[in-house]
């Protein structure tokens, strides 16, 4: 069985209790500072200030982190680039088939 709900395209229910059960518990406080963050922090102004060749993945079924962002990001960010993945929030575990290549090709570009 495979779950599809916008976290992953091939999340499988044993992947998903094998990540859980391997996360470290947050603390309330640890999580209302995440949530504070997410609602009070912006990059946005400095992020044209960023000088490093930036690779910005995103999935284009998150619905924790809409593509509008990745997208907000590249368009930002001069020397980004932007690959989309047909997947959910969860797709460095569920796509790093389609991930991983991504990923050396940019690190080997930025490393000859």
């Amino acid at each position: 069985m495979l779950l599809c709900n916008g976290l992953g395209a091939n999340l499988e229910p044993e992947r998903v209790r094998e990540t859980f059960r391997s996360a470290k518990q947050q603390s309330l406080l640890g999580y209302y500072g995440q949530i504070l963050a997410v609602a009070a922090w912006s990059s946005m102004s400095w992020l044209h200030r960023l000088p490093q060749p930036t690779l910005v993945i995103g999935g284009t079924d998150d619905p924790l982190v809409p593509v509008a962002n990745a997208r907000m990001l590249a368009d930002r960010i001069p020397n980004a680039r932007l690959r989309l993945i047909e997947d959910g929030h969860m797709l460095m575990q569920t796509s790093l088939n389609q991930v991983a290549p991504l990923l050396l090709e940019f690190l080997r570009e930025a490393h000859p």
